[in-house]
């Protein structure tokens, strides 16, 4: 499980569908009060985040014209938290995926009035 964290609009379409089915997976861990630490230990997810995480990429699915219908819920009292570096996250995202450096790139440029 994975927990980018980064605007879900510099994710290409792959990464932004995964990162959506893992917030799934990370929902039923929680809701099932099976252990996360090692994603919170490697950085990896926010349990606490995890329904607004959701939410943000499943509004961004929207936006591209993909029907988002699967609402999640916490329905336990979150005992962990975490932290995801957003730098680490951008980077990685950048070297390892042409798509997602170019959205980021681009954004980057955008932002300079380039």
């Amino acid at each position: 499980m994975r927990m980018w964290n980064i605007d879900p609009k510099l994710l290409c379409l792959q990464h932004l569908m995964s990162e959506h089915v893992q917030m799934h997976m990370a929902a039923t861990r929680i809701n099932k009060n099976q252990d996360l630490l090692g994603y919170i230990m490697k950085g990896m997810i926010e349990p606490h985040n995890v329904v607004k995480r959701h939410d943000a990429l499943a509004q961004e699915l929207d936006d591209r014209g993909h029907h988002h219908k699967t609402p999640i819920e916490i329905t336990v009292n979150i005992k962990e938290e975490g932290h995801v570096d957003l730098l680490k996250s951008i980077k990685t995202l950048a070297e390892t995926c042409p798509d997602c450096r170019t959205r980021i790139l681009n954004s980057i440029k955008k932002e300079n009035g380039q």
